[in-house]
């Protein structure tokens, strides 16, 4: 049996921690508009077993997922394009009111905002120091353990681009 000999790389490795490492952000592109953007930019829509369409804001539902802009225009657009909607699901498709659908959605990420700037503070990530438009202060407050936050920061790293994807998502829908 020949054994093959593996060369040895000359000289010392860099060694990357898992937060400096560049980035393999995935595309995707907006079904309304048809405009590529990073997948944590948009937002997800799956239809589940039931045969609703529902949001998928961390993207992990089953199913074939389509794909909008953050915006009131487009949740309105994307109710209107059931014949596209329907090879989502092979039962039929039933397609929430559009004012009712963009009450989920403004209320799915503004407790997604809130619960990942709690979960920041939870881990000892975050320190109020950084200006970002929010929710109300109120809120912020509490999702901090204080009376008001208008302004946070949070290290490099996963919880930090998370939060962050979610900040331009909420304020995208909200300015619209």
């Amino acid at each position: 049996m020949k054994v093959k000999n593996r060369k040895k790389k000359q000289g010392k490795q860099e060694e990357k921690r898992p937060d400096e490492q560049p980035e393999n952000i995935p595309f995707r592109t907006c079904l309304i508009s048809r405009i590529t953007f990073p997948r944590n930019h948009l937002l997800r829509f799956v239809v589940d077993p039931a045969g609703q369409l529902v949001e998928d804001l961390p993207g992990n539902r089953p199913g074939r997922g389509v794909y909008i802009q953050p915006t009131r225009q487009h949740v309105i657009k994307l109710v209107r394009r059931q014949g596209q909607l329907q090879r989502l699901s092979r039962h039929p498709l039933i397609l929430p009111d559009p004012e009712v659908l963009q009450e989920r959605i403004s209320q799915a990420l503004t407790r997604r905002l809130i619960d990942g700037i709690g979960l920041a503070r939870r881990g000892k990530m975050l320190s109020i120091d950084k200006p970002l438009e929010l929710p109300s202060q109120e809120q912020m407050g509490a999702a901090c353990g204080q009376i008001t936050a208008p302004l946070l920061a949070l290290p490099e790293g996963k919880m930090a681009r998370r939060v962050r994807a979610d900040v331009l998502r909420w304020q995208t829908f909200f300015s619209s």
